[in-house]
């Protein structure tokens, strides 16, 4: 299921998000780190919220500790912390959320928010969710902004160049990610915006 979000060939990405959105689930679902950001980076987490899968999805995005902030970008020659458990949780529990928030779903979306910060779960009720929420994502998004940038690296070929998508532009369906770093180092490259647009939606529809 990985592999079809991760290879150009969008009709490989959407039976992957078929699969994943399916009543019942995928016998043996076992999401992961590496799963969970292929689809992120492919722009479908929000369509598998409404689906039987998704307890798994958010199970799994919150099994680490709590990140409250993204770490900052790896030095020269060094491991990519974008794939470490806090590093993975840095970048994809809030691009999760914001991509929920960006869609209207703030339920979802805050309860992630609380979840990822170890707060009491009463916290995400509406007002108090939705008012966490928006820190959440706020303070996000300037700790991305304000993190090194990261560069995709290299993919499974050993091509540094195969597959890399420019900074902060999403992976089109007919593209390559080709290995888990590119995957990450999208999201993590998206985050700043994608924050930016959940924010915008959210002040938008409190102001309604």
């Amino acid at each position: 299921m990985t592999l079809g979000l991760l290879l150009p060939c969008a009709g490989l990405a959407e039976a992957a998000a078929a699969a994943l959105t399916a009543s019942p689930p995928p016998a043996g679902l076992a999401p992961d780190d590496a799963l969970l950001a292929a689809l992120l980076a492919r722009r479908l987490f929000r369509r598998v919220a409404d689906a039987p899968a998704y307890g798994a999805l958010a199970a799994a995005l919150l099994a680490g500790p709590a990140v409250l902030a993204p770490p900052p970008g790896p030095a020269d020659g060094a491991e990519d912390p974008g794939l470490s458990p806090g590093g993975a949780r840095g970048t994809l529990v809030p691009a999760a959320a914001a991509a929920l928030a960006a869609d209207g779903q703030y339920g979802r979306a805050g309860a992630l928010a609380v979840a990822h910060m170890r707060l009491h779960p009463a916290l995400a009720c509406y007002d108090g969710g939705l008012a966490l929420l928006e820190r959440y994502l706020a303070a996000h998004a300037a700790a991305a902004n304000a993190a090194p940038a990261r560069q995709p690296t290299a993919g499974l070929t050993g091509d540094p160049g195969l597959g890399a998508q420019p900074a902060g532009e999403p992976a089109a369906a007919g593209r390559g990610l080709w290995a888990v770093p590119h995957a990450a180092a999208e999201v993590a490259a998206a985050l700043p915006a994608a924050c930016r647009a959940a924010l915008a939606r959210l002040r938008a529809d409190l102001q309604d």
